[in-house]
């Protein structure tokens, strides 16, 4: 019986022991930040002037959007991407995240 114990703490030491080495060793970093360079491009820090609304906004930098877009995502992403922002009361002058998007969003 003691021949089992001294063996099961031999294991448990060996197993601990090789885990410390295989975290030490390999990249185990998560991968947050490829998902963040992801997530960078699927929008754009602009300066909103005078009269602009989010809708204007989003139109100008997609280029074009589709004019039968989705006009509660298109707020929702906003919001998403500026919580402390309203997107009904922007501020001339400030700085906001906008979504790009690079599928139609019909609704």
């Amino acid at each position: 019986m003691e021949f089992i114990k001294r063996m099961l703490l031999y294991l448990c030491i060996w197993l601990f022991i090789s885990s410390m080495y295989h975290d030490l060793s390999v990249d185990n970093q998560p991968t947050s930040n490829s998902t963040q360079e992801q997530s960078n491009s699927n929008r754009i820090e602009v300066q909103v002037e005078a009269g602009d609304t989010v809708l204007t906004v989003v139109e100008h930098v997609n280029h074009g959007l589709h004019q039968s877009f989705d006009v509660n995502r298109i707020l929702s992403d906003f919001k998403r991407l500026n919580p402390q922002a309203d997107p009904y009361k922007l501020q001339p002058g400030h700085y906001y995240l906008f979504p790009l998007y690079h599928d139609p969003i019909i609704h």
